[in-house]
């Protein structure tokens, strides 16, 4: 074979630890290759002036260069044909590498994708466990921030702010390793709806977190109650219980009974409202939009804490 170092340049470049990686990269390697060599060969057909191949050559390796972290289809395309051109300046007839180059591609492209699913495989239902575990610890994390800036006020603090991009990356791991786990042969996904599920319970808890924390940084608010503090304990221990249950270590108990929950949220409809007739006129409008958002927003906290909550429960061990 001409060039068979050419197979293991592609093995290096693709192979991956993940199969749903992989098999990608294989996809776009070999999807780059086939066309970025028919369209060197034609440009071989079109010419052969040196000046002319040396010019698109090196225009070709700087773009392939820099699609490469961008969309590797289009950089793998791009590199092929600085390839190909570069033996069409160096090799007389050299059209024939356009062939070597695609067979090279197509034998370390399966080399890998055989290892990948053979020899050492990483199926992502082995390592999705601990990516909901992490989001959930975020997820708690972000809010504990949130309901300690409600009582302080003021300004943010770093606290504060690194909760929620750590909020933020562990969802983007925990949807990127959901994602990956899709692209699996069908018999490594195992129990994709539950699954599922919980991706969507955490992505809804952190948005809506996020609107309470950005409505609580960007208005004024009042003090921060009792019933407030107990009903925020609740979703936390929810999400603990939700852990828990990851961990197989389940307590007897987490949450508040639904009656007392209940009460608390009672309480809170009806201080706003005994403020609302204290108040000046010129403060019941924000009095008004704090009772109404405030309250509404941590009765979805708790319903998507405890959908979470039963949502691990259904998953058996993976």
């Amino acid at each position: 074979m001409k060039n068979a170092y050419w197979i293991l340049m592609t093995i290096v470049v693709i192979m991956r630890p993940g199969y749903g990686l992989t098999k990608q990269r294989s996809l776009d390697r070999l999807a780059g290759t086939v066309v970025g060599g028919l369209i060197g060969f034609v440009i071989l057909k079109i010419t052969g002036d040196a000046t002319w191949l040396g010019s698109l050559a090196i225009l070709s390796m700087l773009l392939g260069f820099a699609f490469t972290s961008i969309n590797y289809k289009i950089g793998a395309g791009f590199v092929t044909i600085y390839v190909i051109l570069l033996y069409g300046i160096l090799v007389p007839g050299s059209s024939k590498y356009v062939e070597y180059r695609i067979i090279d591609t197509l034998a370390g492209a399966a080399l890998a994708f055989a290892a990948n699913h053979f020899l050492w495989p990483s199926w992502e239902f082995l390592s999705i466990r601990t990516y909901i575990r992490k989001s959930i610890e975020a997820n708690r994390a972000y809010l504990a921030e949130i309901a300690q800036y409600y009582i302080t006020k003021g300004e943010a603090t770093p606290a504060y702010r690194t909760s929620r991009r750590i909020a933020f990356v562990e969802i983007g791991n925990l949807m990127a390793s959901f994602q990956r786990m899709t692209q699996e042969p069908k018999s490594k996904q195992r129990q994709l709806a539950p699954l599922y599920k919980l991706v969507e319970l955490n992505h809804s808890l952190l948005s809506a977190s996020a609107s309470l924390g950005t409505y609580i940084q960007t208005h004024h608010t009042g003090k921060a109650t009792e019933a407030f503090n107990v009903v925020m304990s609740t979703i936390g221990r929810n999400l603990e219980a939700a852990v828990d249950f990851l961990d197989e270590t389940p307590q007897l108990t987490h949450a508040l009974p639904a009656e007392n929950l209940e009460l608390r949220f009672t309480e809170l409809r009806e201080l706003r409202k005994r403020e609302l007739l204290e108040a000046g006129r010129q403060e019941n409008e924000w009095l008004l939009q704090e009772n109404q958002l405030i309250v509404e927003q941590l009765v979805m906290l708790v319903s998507l804490s405890e959908g979470i909550v039963k949502a691990v429960r259904k998953i058996d061990n993976i």
